[in-house]
């Protein structure tokens, strides 16, 4: 089980690179205003963000997963 998947704001678990994140900034798939916002944090460079290493489940090392995330456009 994947711990934080709602929380792309706590930067003990993600790693950031010129990426801002605003917690509950907008409503989620659900109905429920939870959904974060990602934005640009610098103008150039590439803009990403990851999970640390310290916050992966448990036997995951050298393994591959696929994941998926709801997006939707900015306002």
């Amino acid at each position: 089980m994947i711990t934080f998947s709602e929380q792309f704001d706590n930067s003990s678990v993600y790693v950031y690179s010129r990426t801002a994140v605003t917690a509950n900034a907008t409503t989620a798939p659900d109905g429920t205003t939870t959904a974060e916002k990602i934005t640009e944090a610098a103008l150039t460079g590439a803009h990403y963000f990851y999970r640390g290493s310290a916050h992966r489940p448990e036997g995951t090392a050298g393994k591959q997963y696929t994941v998926s995330v709801y997006a939707k456009a900015a306002e």
